[in-house]
């Protein structure tokens, strides 16, 4: 339904409200249960996953997928290992698992225990942000004392949460950042 009105200056209230009823063009419609979903517009099957891009389009005929295929626990854990620049034991040692099980989830010949899994997510979630506040990989610092005597890969073997983890960045970040020689202003 769409409401119209014509502007007549002498009346300008909503008395010359004018229903009427309007056919849309014909789209494509995706109906989809949001319940269940953390993500909004990925959905998850069989397949692999699916992500829906809306256009712009008043119609919403223009809907295209995504396809990804593959093992997004994989991607999660390269993720993590290339953010931090862990090597897998390094890795291993920081969810609480071993090094061949790692491989073994790479693999998709075996699937972590839930409290693993809930932590290899609270990780991928702070390397993303850990990536989009554009702070290096950590490869050389990665034992460097950052935070109350503790290195950024004790933090991560202890389970420090996201905020501490970015904070910790930022101050290696700070720390080993090239000093800029000033110009001397008297000279």
């Amino acid at each position: 339904m769409v409401v119209t009105a014509e502007w007549n200056n002498d009346c300008p209230d909503w008395q010359q409200l004018n229903t009427s009823y309007r056919r849309m063009p014909t789209s494509i419609n995706l109906i989809k249960d949001e319940v269940g979903y953390a993500i909004p517009g990925v959905l998850k099957g069989s397949g692999g996953t699916a992500t829906v891009s809306y256009s712009q389009s008043p119609s919403g005929s223009n809907v295209s997928f995504v396809i990804s295929k593959g093992n997004s626990l994989a991607v999660a854990i390269e993720t993590i290992s290339a953010t931090f620049g862990l090597t897998k034991e390094q890795l291993a040692e920081v969810i609480g698992s071993t090094r061949k099980s790692i491989y073994n989830w790479i693999d998709g010949s075996a699937a972590p225990r839930v409290t693993t899994l809930n932590r290899i997510h609270e990780l991928q979630l702070t390397a993303n942000e850990w990536a989009k506040s554009g702070l290096p990989k950590p490869t050389e610092q990665l034992n460097t004392q950052v935070l109350e005597g503790q290195s950024l890969f004790e933090l991560l073997r202890n389970g420090a949460n996201q905020n501490t983890l970015l904070f910790a960045g930022t101050r290696l970040n700070l720390q080993h950042k090239p000093a800029r020689s000033l110009a001397d202003p008297f000279a």
